[in-house]
């Protein structure tokens, strides 16, 4: 499982330039280290490549905001989403089971 861990911190590292001793098994990608959009779409692929993990049940939107903002959020006029957490240890756990879902 370190194994693992520190693998996925490498790519973090190399792709984004994050500092590695922020990144934990607990670190959110989206709200801790700001990915999401096409960063997030390009690193889950980046991810999946790396690790033969399959992807293809994942579903992105439920945790991942696209680029820009909403003028209808912004104005309050319609919700805000709530994102689900995408976590390092699910990362390391989708390795272990070959599926990120």
């Amino acid at each position: 499982m370190e194994n693992n861990f520190l693998k996925i911190v490498e790519i973090l590292d190399s792709e984004f330039g994050l500092d590695r001793g922020s990144i934990f098994l607990t670190t959110d990608l989206q709200s801790d280290l700001n990915i999401y959009g096409d960063d997030a779409s390009e690193f889950i692929s980046l991810f999946a490549k790396r690790f033969n993990v399959d992807i293809k049940y994942f579903n992105f939107d439920e945790y991942f905001k696209g680029e820009g903002f909403s003028l209808m959020e912004f104005l309050g006029l319609k919700a805000v989403p709530v994102y689900k957490k995408l976590l390092i240890r699910d990362l390391v756990r989708a390795v272990e089971l070959g599926y990120l879902k």
